[in-house]
């Protein structure tokens, strides 16, 4: 008992050992709607029906490119919050301009912008460092019609990227990023065609970390504040996965990526130690239980019930046997008892006036009574009966049975 029982306890500390780790949050930099981690994008997307109530919100789940070829765009507004614009090929960006071109609005928030902005928008950017040991935050204002206001972020997942190089002729400059008083354009709208695009350099602030603090809110609801009522479409749905890979082949799924449940577990720091204690548990359980911990016991059957078969051999012993005597005569003293407890006729002696009271108490006519009974008296002198003997009485105590049951009185019981 005591040796099993250190054996739980060491399973038990070593699952404890396992399970405890010092940082349970994820800081990885998803910028996905449907990660509630720090740097996921839940918050913000959960709350755009409330920053554009009279606005239509529809989830791009798909290949950005397909979307574009298959739907018929007006002047929708575009989102695009990820850590890179390299996340997807020339090509989508290409369908993206041309949607832009034709009168429709995108919003893109992100660290790095490849070439073909630099082609059709003549912009460039580049990355603030700030200097060792510096910890009075990053300073990100907006301009508004009241003037320009600032917000305070502190460190955390910045990049403190700016726009080094733009064209003013058609670039208007939004918001600026601050560092030890060094103010450089982060926030700028670029007109292309009939609409324009709105490029900001700092995902980080649209993530969850930053959206649940006291008022960086008003800086999201700020920037949002240059973009109008129309409908939304909201390209940041599992958008790492989505955009990982490109070239899908038959594998492509249509919520946007490739899932896995396993995968899933084990990338995650907190269900893949859940799922290791699992199997630790269950495998510790086939080890402790490998033995059986009593032996079979031997089933025990009630005894059986041979009643019928007893009859039925009895009545074949009958059926086949010539001498019939020891039937007969328990037939006729049983229909004399039966005769005896219903209608209280007593028939030890079958007196001459018997006949007539049989027939007065069954209601049997008295013609067939009285052969009944001078077939029942010569019973009494015959030593040996036949099977047709006993047929016959067999034949006449079963009639008068019938007829009591048809035209006769109820027994007196």
């Amino acid at each position: 008992m005591k040796k099993g029982f250190l054996k739980y306890l060491f399973l038990l500390l070593g699952m404890l050992i396992i399970s405890c780790d010092s940082d349970n949050i994820d800081w990885r930099k998803t910028f996905e709607s449907d990660d509630t981690i720090p740097m996921g994008t839940y918050v913000i997307r959960k709350e755009l029906h409330k920053i554009f109530p009279d606005s239509k919100i529809t989830d791009i789940k798909k290949r950005t490119a397909t979307f574009f070829t298959n739907s018929h765009l007006s002047d929708e507004q575009y989102f695009f919050i990820n850590n890179s614009s390299w996340n997807m090929s020339d090509y989508t960006w290409d369908d993206i301009f041309s949607f832009v071109n034709q009168g429709g609005t995108a919003f893109v928030s992100t660290y790095s912008f490849n070439d073909i902005f630099k082609e059709k928008l003549e912009i460039q950017s580049d990355e603030i460092v700030p200097p060792p040991y510096y910890s009075d935050g990053v300073k990100m204002g907006v301009k508004l019609p009241d003037g320009e206001k600032y917000f305070v972020f502190d460190g955390r997942g910045k990049q403190n990227v700016y726009f080094s190089n733009y064209n003013p002729e058609y670039t208007e400059i939004l918001g600026e990023v601050e560092i030890e008083k060094e103010k450089k354009p982060n926030f700028i709208k670029v007109y292309y065609g009939k609409g324009y695009l709105l490029l900001h350099t700092e995902p980080v602030a649209f993530t969850n970390y930053e959206m649940l603090k006291t008022n960086h809110y008003q800086y999201v609801t700020s920037v949002f504040s240059y973009l109008t009522n129309t409908d939304i479409l909201w390209d940041n749905y599992r958008n790492a996965k989505r955009n990982k890979q490109e070239t899908y082949t038959n594998q492509e799924k249509e919520d946007g990526g490739f899932f896995s449940s396993l995968s899933f577990i084990i990338n995650n720091k907190n269900l893949r130690s859940a799922f290791l204690i699992l199997l630790g548990l269950g495998l510790a359980f086939l080890i402790f239980n490998s033995k059986r911990r009593q032996r079979a016991q031997q089933v025990i059957l009630p005894y059986a019930n041979h009643t019928l078969d007893f009859t039925k051999t009895l009545a074949e012993l009958y059926r086949y046997n010539s001498d019939h005597t020891a039937m007969t005569k328990y037939k006729v003293n049983y229909f004399l008892e039966q005769l005896r407890v219903n209608y209280n006729l007593s028939a030890r002696e079958t007196e001459s006036d018997f006949s007539e009271l049989l027939s007065a108490k069954t209601g049997v006519d008295e013609a067939f009574c009285r052969n009944l009974v001078s077939t029942l008296n010569q019973c009494k002198s015959r030593e040996y009966f036949n099977q047709s003997e006993f047929m016959k009485i067999q034949s006449l105590i079963e009639s008068l049975n019938h007829k009591i049951k048809l035209n006769g009185r109820k027994s007196a019981k």
